[in-house]
């Protein structure tokens, strides 16, 4: 359809520009583009000390079925370092540098936590990295 606007140009208008999209469907289309349903099966919660030491509870779920467990902050080092050594030229998501003293504050240790979850959730975005 073509109609006349105020200056005398004429404008196209479409019956899809004429739909109106409430916010949720907005945020459904862009949800699915940006997350696959894999992510929201890994996780790192509940940071505690064992020994000294800062251990994270880790869940996930690939190929050969769920799994769980304690991992150090250094496991999650050695695999950054492991993929990327394995699979050069592909962009391996980052991790929070390591930090050798005030690791014990809480606030550092919910940053971190956010992060080595982020880190595991970006990683299952690359399904070839989750099954090697």
């Amino acid at each position: 359809m073509v109609e006349g606007n105020n200056t005398g140009e004429y404008v196209e208008q479409s019956q899809e520009a004429e739909e109106v999209m409430n916010d949720q469907e907005i945020f459904k289309q862009d949800s699915s583009v940006l997350m696959n349903d894999i992510e929201y099966e890994f996780s790192v919660r509940n940071p505690h000390d064992v020994g000294g030491n800062i251990v994270y509870d880790c869940k996930g779920k690939d190929s050969q079925g769920p799994w769980e467990g304690k991992r150090r902050y250094n496991e999650f080092h050695l695999l950054h370092e492991t993929l990327s050594a394995r699979f050069p030229g592909v962009p391996i998501p980052c991790i929070p540098p390591k930090k050798a003293f005030n690791n014990k504050d809480q606030v550092f240790i919910q940053d971190r936590t956010f992060y080595l979850q982020r880190f595991l959730r970006k990683v299952a975005r690359l399904e070839f990295l989750i099954e090697s």
